[in-house]
C-alpha cells in the first residue's frame, strides 16, 4: 500500500512539474512572438510561422529608428517614442497609422529580406504629418523611401532610381527618392531634406522651399537630376 501512494504521489509529483514546464515553453514562445524593446513592440501572434524572422526586428528598430529622427528632425518636434509594429492580413507590405505600424504576414513570409519596408514605414511613423493636410504624396513616399535608402536599405526592386512606373520627380517612392537624395547630395551644408520634411510637418509646404535653400526652383533641379543621378527619367 506504500509503494501504491508512494509512485501515486511521484506521478502527481511528474505530471506537476511537466504541466509548468509546458506553460514555460507557451509563455516563451508568445514573448518571442510579442518581443518589446526601449522603442519597438513587434506583435506578431497572428503570424506563428513568422517567429524566426521577428526577432529580429526589435534590433532593426533600436539601430534604425534614432537615425530616422535625425534625418527627419525639426525644431520642437519630438515622433512618437514608441512604435507598435502589428503583423496581420493585408494587402500592402505596410501601413503606418499614428504611432502603429501594420505589417502584411504574406508578404513577408514571401520576402522576408525586405526589412527595407519596415524602414519605410518607420519613417512614416516619424514624419507624423498632420493628418488631413495637403502634403503631396510624391514627397510624403518619395522622402520615406529617401530614408530607406540613406539607411541602407536596397534591393533589387527598391532602389533610388527613375523610370518605369516612377519616371519623375514627382512620382513618388523611388524616383522621388533619387530627386531628393540628388538634392541633398549637391547641397548637404543645407539639409534640403530637412528643411522640406519641416514644411510638410507645419503643413506649409510649397514648391518654393526647394529655391529657398538651394537658390534653384525645383524644375531646375530636376533638369540637373536627369543628368546625374535620375537618368532615365522623363523631362
Amino acid at each position: 500500500m506504500k509503494s501504491n501512494h508512494f509512485v501515486s504521489a511521484l506521478l502527481a509529483v511528474v505530471v506537476l512539474f511537466s504541466a509548468q514546464a509546458a506553460a514555460q515553453m507557451i509563455k516563451k514562445t508568445k514573448n518571442e512572438l510579442k518581443a518589446q524593446t526601449q522603442i519597438c513592440e513587434v506583435d506578431a501572434t497572428a503570424a506563428p510561422e513568422l517567429a524566426e524572422f521577428v526577432k529580429q526586428l526589435p534590433a532593426l528598430c533600436e539601430k534604425n529608428y534614432p537615425k530616422i529622427k535625425n534625418i527627419l528632425a525639426s525644431k520642437s518636434f519630438e515622433p512618437p517614442a514608441k512604435v507598435k509594429l502589428i503583423f496581420r492580413q493585408q494587402q500592402n507590405p505596410g501601413e503606418a497609422v499614428g504611432d502603429t505600424v501594420y505589417l502584411s504576414i504574406e508578404w513577408f513570409k514571401k520576402y522576408p529580406q525586405d526589412l527595407g519596408a519596415i524602414v519605410h514605414e518607420l519613417a512614416h511613423v516619424v514624419q507624423s504629418y498632420p493628418q488631413n493636410g495637403t502634403q503631396p504624396f510624391w514627397l510624403k513616399e518619395g522622402i520615406a523611401d529617401f530614408v530607406r535608402y540613406a539607411t541602407g536599405y536596397q534591393n533589387s526592386w527598391s532602389n533610388p532610381r527613375c523610370g518605369g512606373v516612377y519616371p519623375r520627380y514627382d512620382s513618388g517612392y523611388w524616383c522621388s527618392a533619387a530627386f531628393l537624395g540628388f538634392v541633398e547630395k549637391r547641397y548637404k551644408s543645407k539639409n534640403p531634406a530637412a528643411a522640406v520634411n519641416e514644411k510638410l510637418r507645419a503643413n506649409s509646404y510649397t514648391d518654393a522651399v526647394f529655391k529657398d535653400v538651394t537658390g534653384k526652383e525645383i524644375s531646375e533641379l530636376w533638369r540637373d537630376c536627369l543628368l546625374a543621378d535620375c537618368n532615365g527619367g522623363t523631362p
